[in-house]
């Protein structure tokens, strides 16, 4: 008998938890598409070819400012030595003369050529690929850094309608460094709205056209299981990426998201 009541409590732990992952991932696609937006929909049109130019004398000085990288470094300008200065003048001068040459080397007539192919490329539809959105296999956890801004702002200042109370409680759970992380089931996340969903490592063919690269947290629920939040970040390029709270509340309709701050972008 006290096996047996060992087991059915082992049975029901995992169920519960095995259902508060489930709502996790009902509440993350319920509410995704709206914060991740169509804006990767359209095609964007082709770059056009590079055009040399010819720098200026001027862009040889070298302007005072807060501070630079020196070697890895961040120095401010009244840290700097004169060997610091030096070496700046010295990557100006070498920037002035690698310019120079690269536009008096210049082919300006294959320059003219890929012109008159890239305008005439934009007469033409091109053929729509579909749209990968990546996501990291697990819903991560331990969300402190990032969000403690809003944390020591306060929510009256971040949101255009005061969230508090429980949504305040939520936002200390995604803080909660003693929750484990859970892999998401991408046989049941296989698309988003208008994206295709695949995994972070996942190598696109010449037919997709990957947009960005997600990161979601782990989901903060409260007890009636009728308010959420979790924290998701999006990259989409080189220096290009930002971080967001989610709020989230259950309606009629399904989960909505009732509002979303960002706390970081590059």
């Amino acid at each position: 008998m006290k096996y047996f009541l060992l087991f059915l409590l082992i049975v029901l732990g995992f169920s519960c938890q095995t259902g508060h992952e489930n709502i996790e991932l009902t509440i993350i696609k319920s509410t995704l598409p709206e914060v991740v937006g169509p804006r990767h929909y359209m095609e964007p049109p082709p770059a056009p070819p590079r055009k040399a130019f010819l720098p200026d004398s001027s862009e040889l000085r070298v302007e005072p400012d807060l501070g630079v990288f020196v070697d890895d470094q961040w120095v401010s300008s009244d840290s700097l030595t004169e060997e610091d200065n030096l070496k700046r003048v010295l990557e100006r001068k070498k920037w002035f003369d690698s310019t120079t040459l690269a536009y008096k080397t210049f082919d300006w007539e294959q320059y003219q050529k890929d012109s008159i192919e890239w305008a005439n490329s934009l007469d033409f539809p091109r053929p729509k690929k579909r749209v990968i959105l990546k996501i990291f296999d697990s819903l991560i956890t331990n969300q402190k850094k990032r969000i403690k801004r809003v944390s020591n702002l306060g929510f009256k200042e971040v949101f255009e309608v005061e969230l508090k109370g429980e949504f305040a409680e939520l936002l200390t759970q995604l803080q909660d460094s003693t929750i484990s992380p859970i892999p998401i089931n991408f046989q049941n996340f296989s698309s988003l709205g208008g994206y295709q969903i695949r995994v972070e490592n996942y190598q696109p063919t010449d037919e997709e056209r990957v947009v960005a690269t997600l990161v979601l947290s782990r989901v903060a629920i409260n007890e009636e299981r009728t308010k959420a939040a979790y924290y998701y970040q999006e990259f989409c390029g080189i220096l290009c990426g930002y971080g967001y709270v989610v709020f989230a509340e259950l309606t009629t309709n399904g989960w909505k998201v009732i509002g979303k701050n960002m706390v970081w972008i590059s």
